[in-house]
């Protein structure tokens, strides 16, 4: 009874403990998790992280315009492709398209082969709407375990995490953004959620947060840029 209970208790430990692997920033078992670029420059990378939305992308990339500001945008290839144009309209602003897997499905203990339907699906919408820069990939919600970064690893592509996350939506947008503002170093990635209905509160603070960050010397690129200055 005790060796039964003893082995239990090791299988939920081993469980715990691989959940908690499956999510770190800065970890994994194969290829890169990269949480921040390793920077001295004053550089950030704000990423948004599903959709494309008919209902709010068009004014998040007006506001984004209005404010001369280049982000990376991780989609999702289901709503990429149902929102072609809007897919389109992304890319024309000069921002960078990131694959965030087709579905949205958690890809812990999918296959090979369906991880890479997933990745290369996805890759396809964007090509097919004209977009023509490098694809960098977030997994979703954050998790990943073995065969996700095996499968990353031969394709010599990097789990795209982040360092400072926006939320949660239950406070006000100016509490949102000093939080994001005080918690941004030289080399973060930011991530944002603002695609739909119950994200209001991170659109609100998105302004605040593109300003504060300015008004600290920040300068804003995508996050393959980002990358691509370490060491700088």
């Amino acid at each position: 009874m005790i060796r039964s209970l003893l082995l239990a208790a090791c299988v939920i430990a081993g469980l715990i403990a691989l959940w908690q692997l499956s999510k770190s920033q800065t970890y994994q078992v194969f290829g890169e998790a990269i949480a921040r670029g390793e920077v001295d420059a004053p550089i950030i990378a704000l990423t948004f992280d599903d959709g494309p939305s008919r209902k709010h992308t068009a004014a998040v990339l007006d506001l984004l315009a209005a404010k001369d500001v280049a982000a990376t945008f991780f989609l999702t290839g289901h709503e990429a492709k149902a929102n072609h144009d809007l897919t389109r309209q992304i890319a024309e602003n000069g921002h960078e398209l990131g694959n965030h897997s087709f579905n949205h499905d958690r890809l812990i203990l999918k296959s090979t082969t369906r991880i890479r339907e997933e990745l290369a699906q996805t890759d396809a919408v964007f090509r097919d709407a004209g977009y023509t820069g490098p694809i960098p990939f977030r997994p979703p919600y954050g998790q990943k375990l073995l065969v996700l970064p095996w499968v990353l690893s031969e394709q010599d592509r990097p789990s795209i995490m982040w360092d400072v996350e926006a939320g949660p939506e239950d406070q006000t947008s100016q509490a949102m953004a000093d939080d994001v503002i005080a918690k941004a170093r030289s080399g973060s990635i930011v991530l944002m959620h603002v695609m739909y209905d119950s994200r209001g509160t991170s659109r609100d603070a998105l302004p605040m947060i593109i300003d504060g960050l300015r008004e600290r010397s920040f300068r804003f690129v995508t996050a393959t840029e980002l990358l691509a200055a370490q060491g700088s």
